[in-house]
Protein backbone atom coordinates (compact mmCIF):
# COMPACT_ATOMS: atom_id res chain seq x y z
CA UNK A 1 0.00 0.00 0.00
CA UNK A 2 1.29 3.35 -1.05
CA UNK A 3 1.55 6.72 1.00
CA UNK A 4 -1.79 8.69 -1.40
CA UNK A 5 -3.29 4.79 -0.55
CA UNK A 6 -3.02 5.44 3.50
CA UNK A 7 -3.61 9.15 3.25
CA UNK A 8 -6.75 9.18 1.49
CA UNK A 9 -7.83 5.85 4.36
CA UNK A 10 -6.64 8.43 7.14
CA UNK A 11 -8.75 11.00 5.70
CA UNK A 12 -12.09 8.67 6.01
CA UNK A 13 -11.56 7.49 8.91
CA UNK A 14 -10.91 10.96 10.85
CA UNK A 15 -13.79 13.11 8.39
CA UNK A 16 -16.13 13.74 10.98
CA UNK A 17 -13.23 15.34 13.14
CA UNK A 18 -13.01 18.08 10.72
CA UNK A 19 -14.84 20.82 8.82
CA UNK A 20 -13.38 20.53 5.99
CA UNK A 21 -10.38 17.41 4.49
CA UNK A 22 -8.69 19.02 1.25
CA UNK A 23 -6.26 16.26 -0.72
CA UNK A 24 -3.53 18.06 -3.12
CA UNK A 25 -1.47 16.36 -4.88
CA UNK A 26 2.00 18.09 -5.31
CA UNK A 27 3.13 15.28 -7.84
CA UNK A 28 4.02 17.43 -10.68
CA UNK A 29 4.82 20.17 -8.50
CA UNK A 30 2.80 23.09 -8.54
CA UNK A 31 3.76 26.25 -7.81
CA UNK A 32 2.82 27.28 -3.87
CA UNK A 33 1.14 30.23 -4.83
CA UNK A 34 -1.16 28.44 -7.29
CA UNK A 35 -1.88 25.39 -4.45
CA UNK A 36 -2.61 28.11 -1.96
CA UNK A 37 -5.01 30.15 -3.96
CA UNK A 38 -7.03 26.78 -4.72
CA UNK A 39 -6.59 26.31 -1.00
CA UNK A 40 -7.96 29.87 0.14
CA UNK A 41 -11.19 29.32 -2.20
CA UNK A 42 -11.70 25.84 -0.54
CA UNK A 43 -11.79 26.50 2.80
CA UNK A 44 -13.45 29.95 2.38
CA UNK A 45 -16.03 28.27 0.16
CA UNK A 46 -14.55 30.32 -2.60
CA UNK A 47 -15.98 33.44 -0.06
CA UNK A 48 -12.00 34.89 -0.16
CA UNK A 49 -10.48 36.19 -2.92
CA UNK A 50 -6.48 34.77 -2.44
CA UNK A 51 -4.24 38.07 -1.79
CA UNK A 52 -1.59 39.05 -4.81
CA UNK A 53 1.54 38.54 -2.48
CA UNK A 54 2.93 34.73 -1.38
CA UNK A 55 3.29 36.19 2.40
CA UNK A 56 -0.28 37.32 2.25
CA UNK A 57 -1.78 34.06 0.78
CA UNK A 58 0.30 31.95 3.61
CA UNK A 59 -1.66 34.53 6.36
CA UNK A 60 -5.13 34.22 4.97
CA UNK A 61 -4.77 30.36 4.83
CA UNK A 62 -3.50 30.46 8.29
CA UNK A 63 -6.56 32.98 9.26
CA UNK A 64 -9.22 30.61 7.63
CA UNK A 65 -7.69 27.77 9.24
CA UNK A 66 -8.13 29.34 12.52
CA UNK A 67 -12.00 29.78 11.53
CA UNK A 68 -12.79 26.16 10.28
CA UNK A 69 -10.89 22.64 11.35
CA UNK A 70 -9.52 21.16 8.46
CA UNK A 71 -6.90 18.71 7.47
CA UNK A 72 -5.01 19.50 4.86
CA UNK A 73 -2.87 16.70 2.64
CA UNK A 74 0.10 17.37 0.84
CA UNK A 75 0.73 14.61 -0.92
CA UNK A 76 3.84 13.13 -2.74
CA UNK A 77 5.77 16.52 -1.03
CA UNK A 78 9.21 15.19 -2.47
CA UNK A 79 7.92 16.30 -5.62
CA UNK A 80 9.19 20.27 -4.33
CA UNK A 81 12.30 18.63 -2.98
CA UNK A 82 15.64 18.34 -4.72
CA UNK A 83 16.86 14.34 -4.87
CA UNK A 84 20.20 13.31 -4.13
CA UNK A 85 20.71 16.78 -1.98
CA UNK A 86 20.94 17.04 1.62
CA UNK A 87 17.67 16.65 3.43
CA UNK A 88 15.66 19.16 3.43
CA UNK A 89 16.50 21.05 0.30
CA UNK A 90 14.25 22.20 -1.66
CA UNK A 91 13.92 22.36 -5.59
CA UNK A 92 14.87 25.59 -7.48
CA UNK A 93 11.70 27.98 -7.23
CA UNK A 94 10.32 25.77 -4.48
CA UNK A 95 11.52 27.23 -1.32
CA UNK A 96 8.58 29.08 -0.95
CA UNK A 97 6.90 25.79 0.38
CA UNK A 98 9.23 25.80 3.15
CA UNK A 99 8.05 29.16 4.21
CA UNK A 100 4.46 27.56 4.31
CA UNK A 101 5.10 24.66 6.78
CA UNK A 102 6.91 26.98 9.12
CA UNK A 103 4.12 29.06 8.98
CA UNK A 104 1.85 26.04 9.60
CA UNK A 105 3.85 24.72 12.48
CA UNK A 106 4.69 28.05 14.17
CA UNK A 107 0.92 30.21 13.82
CA UNK A 108 -1.93 29.04 15.92
CA UNK A 109 -4.57 27.78 14.08
CA UNK A 110 -6.98 24.43 15.13
CA UNK A 111 -6.57 22.44 11.48
CA UNK A 112 -3.97 20.13 10.77
CA UNK A 113 -1.58 19.36 8.40
CA UNK A 114 -0.59 15.34 6.75
CA UNK A 115 2.39 15.66 4.45
CA UNK A 116 3.33 12.52 2.45
CA UNK A 117 6.69 12.30 1.06
CA UNK A 118 10.23 9.79 1.01
CA UNK A 119 12.18 13.12 2.60
CA UNK A 120 11.33 14.87 5.66
CA UNK A 121 11.71 18.58 5.13
CA UNK A 122 14.35 20.74 7.39
CA UNK A 123 11.44 22.99 8.58
CA UNK A 124 9.73 19.86 10.40
CA UNK A 125 12.59 19.44 12.85
CA UNK A 126 13.66 23.11 13.65
CA UNK A 127 11.01 23.88 15.98
CA UNK A 128 10.95 23.19 19.51
CA UNK A 129 7.16 22.98 20.05
CA UNK A 130 5.64 19.94 19.84
CA UNK A 131 3.37 20.99 17.19
CA UNK A 132 3.88 18.33 14.59
CA UNK A 133 4.83 14.95 14.98
CA UNK A 134 6.27 12.66 12.29
CA UNK A 135 5.65 9.35 11.60
CA UNK A 136 7.86 7.51 9.29
CA UNK A 137 6.64 4.07 7.65
CA UNK A 138 8.74 1.69 5.92
CA UNK A 139 8.01 -0.56 3.58
CA UNK A 140 4.15 -1.06 4.56
CA UNK A 141 2.20 -3.68 2.83
CA UNK A 142 -1.19 -5.12 3.45
CA UNK A 143 -2.98 -7.88 1.56
CA UNK A 144 -5.80 -7.23 3.26
CA UNK A 145 -6.65 -3.40 2.82
CA UNK A 146 -8.94 -1.77 0.75
CA UNK A 147 -8.48 -1.06 -2.41
CA UNK A 148 -8.69 2.53 -2.51
CA UNK A 149 -7.69 3.47 -6.34
CA UNK A 150 -11.24 4.09 -6.92
CA UNK A 151 -11.63 6.82 -4.41
CA UNK A 152 -13.62 9.89 -5.83
CA UNK A 153 -13.06 13.41 -3.67
CA UNK A 154 -16.62 14.19 -4.73
CA UNK A 155 -17.85 11.42 -2.96
CA UNK A 156 -18.46 13.27 0.67
CA UNK A 157 -19.03 17.31 0.17
CA UNK A 158 -16.35 17.72 3.17
CA UNK A 159 -13.74 15.60 1.48
CA UNK A 160 -12.63 17.36 -1.55
CA UNK A 161 -9.74 18.22 -3.72
CA UNK A 162 -7.56 21.34 -2.94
Amino acid sequence: MGKSSLAIMLAHQVLAQFDLVLFRSLRNGPPLADVLDQTIGAVSDQQVAPPEQLGDKIARLIQLLRERRCLLILDNFEAVMQPGAPTGTYRTGYAEYGELLRALSEREHQSCLLLTSREKPAELGRTKAAAHRCAHCHSLVSTTAPATASWKPKTSPRLQPA
